[in-house]
């Protein structure tokens, strides 16, 4: 009798202990479910692959999950050792966009996550919640603010009124065009062509004085949105940073960019070779010599649309795009190659001390800021000049690209060991 109470007892304790195992297993497969989530929802929203790294390691030691990962531009693969299991994941990667609202979310979806207030099947619900929400601006505001911003970045290259107001026309019909091809996912590895062609051809077809650089400067300003700019610089830094994979892969993409557009900035060029319409019917005019003060005063919000803001973080986006335009201004005056490096470095830093004193992602006011500093117009210029066979004025542009970028990337690691970021984002 004595015997069977014991056996039963014993029977009972192991009935518990199996019991117990399957709660501590579903509770790190959740958690590794939203790591793995929270991953994809930091690429869709425009997050490089080093930092996709450390905020899913950080997640992972919070649960006490040792965790082995490898972020790329196209999909992020994982090892996850538990308590008493070892599991591998792999996320393929879809595309990605700048979506700087959405961004702050995620950050705070994250933040709630670490502090234990929300658990892992209700963090998975806030970003698959997050992922079902409209777009913060409408088709409308997007492609006012892509007019208004080529006419910005027009000015800023210094050209007459009536170039000024023909970039805005084609930053708007170009973003209209890009909004209808990419209604068709079969149809978007065309909207960098199409809006080369539509740019190169706009402008000389417009280009009643012959001027061929302002044309020039009209076809950058009107697609200068579309130039891979920030992605040659994310690339070079997840280079820096011993990141090979992602940026191989990132160098690899941006350079298929720059060549869609350059072949249909030829294709344009070659269409329309001279002077068709004029813009005699616009008065002539040049824009006034505080005009750059005035371009750099409306172009954050621009950005703010562009790059999916919310309305209060208009403050920032104008400080970092302020501090970059000084840094880079700045530091020309003292060396040519200067300026580049100290508006990244003035960015750099202005974007951690803001991530440390609001407790928000440093890519607020960090990619606005970077966005005048892109050596995407560079490296575009390069391209179209190998294409029209002038191979030494190619060459030399490039090499001055990858300078440019490099030393952007030189100016935001300083940037990070003068300030330190408080946050992976």
């Amino acid at each position: 009798m004595g015997l069977a109470l014991k056996n039963r007892g014993k029977n009972k304790a192991a009935v518990v202990g199996t019991g117990s195992q399957p709660s501590g297993r579903s509770k790190d497969l959740s958690a590794i479910n939203f790591i793995m989530s929270l991953g994809e929802a930091l690429h869709r929203y425009g997050t490089a692959a080093d930092r996709i790294e450390e905020a899913l390691t950080l997640c992972a030691r919070q649960q006490n999950i040792e965790a082995n990962l490898l972020a790329a531009p196209t999909s992020i693969q994982a090892t996850f050792e538990t308590r008493d299991q070892s599991l591998s994941r792999m996320t393929r990667l879809g595309d990605s966009r700048t979506d700087l609202g959405k961004l702050v979310d995620v950050d705070t979806i994250m933040n709630r996550w670490l502090a234990g207030e929300v658990g892992p099947q209700r963090a998975l619900e806030m970003l698959k919640d997050l992922r079902a929400r409209p777009a913060a601006y409408g088709l409308w505001a997007q492609l006012i603010s892509s007019a208004a911003t080529a006419a910005l970045f027009a000015i800023l290259l210094r050209v007459d009124g009536p170039h000024v107001l023909l970039s805005a026309a084609l930053g708007f019909c170009i973003a209209a065009v890009a909004a209808f091809v990419a209604r068709s996912p079969n149809s978007v590895v065309f909207i960098n062509p199409i809006a080369g062609f539509f740019a190169s051809a706009g402008a000389i077809a417009f280009n009643g004085s012959g001027d061929n650089a302002a044309a020039s400067a009209v076809t950058v300003a009107a697609i200068l949105l579309m130039l891979p700019g920030t992605s040659i610089t994310t690339g070079l830094r997840e280079l820096a940073t011993g990141h090979l994979t992602a940026g191989t892969t990132r160098l690899s993409s941006a350079l298929m960019s720059l060549l869609a557009l350059a072949l249909g900035v030829a294709a344009g060029h070659r269409l329309v070779t001279e002077p068709k319409f004029g813009l005699d019917w616009i008065p002539q005019f040049d824009v006034p010599s505080f005009g750059t003060a005035v371009a750099l005063s409306i172009l954050p919000l621009c950005l703010l649309v562009q790059f999916h803001a919310r309305p209060r973080d208009i403050l920032p986006i104008a400080f970092g795009s302020l501090a970059a335009w000084t840094g880079m201004k700045g530091g020309e005056l003292l060396a040519p190659d200067l300026g580049i490096a100290l508006g990244a470095l003035m960015v750099g830093v202005a974007s951690n001390l803001y991530a440390r004193a609001f407790d928000r992602p440093a890519s607020v006011m960090q990619i606005p800021g970077v966005i005048l500093l892109v050596p995407g117009s560079i490296g575009f210029r390069s391209l179209l000049s190998l294409l029209e066979r002038d191979t030494i004025s190619g060459l030399e542009a490039l090499v001055t690209t990858m300078t440019v970028a490099a030393s952007m990337v030189f100016g935001l690691l300083v940037a990070n060991v003068v300030v330190a970021p408080r946050k992976v984002l």
